[in-house]
């Protein structure tokens, strides 16, 4: 791994001429161990003892001092940086960094295969007057459940502007709006999680028998603030607009600047083509949701320093088919009829055709003051089993008594009907000189 992620960096670097033949190369041994060690110079990669290309060996705990050589004036803008390019470290073994010129100094952060990195990226801090990071590797000797060689570390050193973690979160909260933006509607995402959830630096805790242990969180130290999806998103109608608020969650780590929501750039995308963007703009209207589909919200933020939000935050904005919002030249129906209605706001015109109608009641409101109320009533189809209907009209035939077929059932064989969807059964009526029989 370490192998491949070094030859990718050193062709890419390529491409920049005097800058790549300039870059420091240095593998941190036993020799080495208890150094002073400038940089970044042009530029530096730091390895373990295995090199660009080998393994690291085991046994040793081993303790360097890096000394920035960045700009130190009072205008400086870019600072002594870290970044963790390439690792592979064992869960027994790790690699710590420390903001000053001792183990003792406070921590930045550790790395093995068994803590998880949000950023690989870090700063010397503000207040670090001695200008060094300690860098300490901890290989302990093999361990039984870890006899696998690891390819070690490669650490790229530089001068670069400090940022903070920026998360963006769009809020829970939203609004269903018209076109002159008044609120129609307050709704919620539904299911409503957590906003966020909070994620810190593993630390291991030992046992009471030294053996065990395990990996807790390091309060102290908040790497990364993960937005949570939603179970659903905002859902509208064609024609109408949403307004969705915004806000940001911000680190204050390394005490360069100190970021916050009145100082930082909003960048809103509507999915639909709009787009939105100013200082503060923590909430936004948007209006162009006038067909069908589902569209991706996307917040993304850069804080007053330049540094941009390292989540991907969306909401997903679901537009559906208009309800029935006209009915003209209301039809006589039966059960199993269709009818095509008008439907749609705002000039968005299209049809829809109901297959089944099974509502009871309907209450119009007519006039702002008056109502009209009508039932409508669901009965089922009246189907006489064939084989019972070909028995009756043989005994009858055999009775010698006549029949007559009708074309339409009577509404009175509503409640046989019911009683033929649990039971085969024929339906027929008894008439003053006339027995009638049908199937339907």
């Amino acid at each position: 791994m370490k192998k491949i992620a070094t030859l990718v960096i050193l062709l890419c670097l390529g491409c920049f001429g005097a800058y790549a033949q300039d870059l420091q190369h240095l593998v941190l041994t036993d020799a080495n161990n208890g150094d002073t060690i400038d940089g970044p110079g042009s530029g530096m990669r730091l390895y373990d003892d295995g090199g660009p290309t080998g393994n690291y060996t085991h046994g040793y705990d081993r303790i360097y001092y890096l000394r920035s050589t960045c700009d130190t004036t009072d205008t400086a803008t870019t600072f002594l940086t870290i970044y963790l390019m390439s690792y592979d470290i064992g869960p027994y073994d790790t690699l710590y960094f420390y903001d000053g010129p001792s183990i003792t100094s406070p921590l930045i952060m550790k790395v093995n295969n068994s803590t998880f990195i949000a950023s690989p990226t870090l700063y010397i801090g503000s207040t670090n007057t001695s200008r060094i990071i300690t860098l300490r590797f901890r290989a302990s000797v093999l361990h039984a459940d870890d006899t696998l060689p690891h390819s070690g570390f490669m650490l790229g050193v530089d001068c670069a502007k400090p940022c903070e973690n920026v998360v963006g979160i769009i809020d829970t909260m939203y609004e269903r709006i018209d076109k002159y933006g008044n609120v129609l509607a307050q709704s919620y995402f539904k299911p409503v999680p957590t906003a966020f959830d909070s994620i810190f630096e593993q630390i291991w805790v030992p046992d009471s028998t030294g053996t065990g242990g395990e990996f807790v969180d390091d309060h102290d130290h908040l790497i990364r603030v993960d937005t949570i999806g939603w179970s659903d998103g905002a859902l509208l109608c064609m024609g109408q607009g949403i307004r969705f608020h915004g806000y940001g969650i911000y680190s204050h780590q390394y005490g360069y600047y100190e970021p916050h929501d009145s100082t930082t750039y909003f960048m809103w995308s509507s999915g639909a083509g709009d787009t939105a963007a100013g200082i503060y703009l923590d909430s936004v209207d948007f209006h162009t949701y006038n067909r069908v589909g589902c569209f991706d919200v996307i917040l993304q933020l850069t804080d007053v320093n330049g540094c941009p939000s390292r989540n991907y935050m969306t909401v997903q904005v679901r537009v559906a088919q208009n309800p029935i919002k006209t009915i003209f030249d209301l039809a006589t129906i039966c059960n199993n009829d269709s009818l095509q209605v008008n439907v749609g706001y705002e000039g968005e015109n299209g049809t829809l055709t109901l297959k089944k109608i099974k509502f009871a009641k309907v209450v119009s409101k007519v006039n702002n003051d008056k109502f009209i109320s009508f039932l409508h009533d669901v009965f089922p189809d009246t189907t006489s089993d064939d084989a019972l209907f070909d028995t009756a009209m043989d005994r009858f035939q055999a009775a010698g008594l006549p029949v007559r077929l009708l074309n339409e059932p009577m509404r009175w064989s509503e409640d046989f009907g019911w009683l033929l969807k649990q039971t085969p059964g024929v339906f027929f009526g008894i008439a003053i000189c006339v027995i009638a029989a049908f199937p339907m």
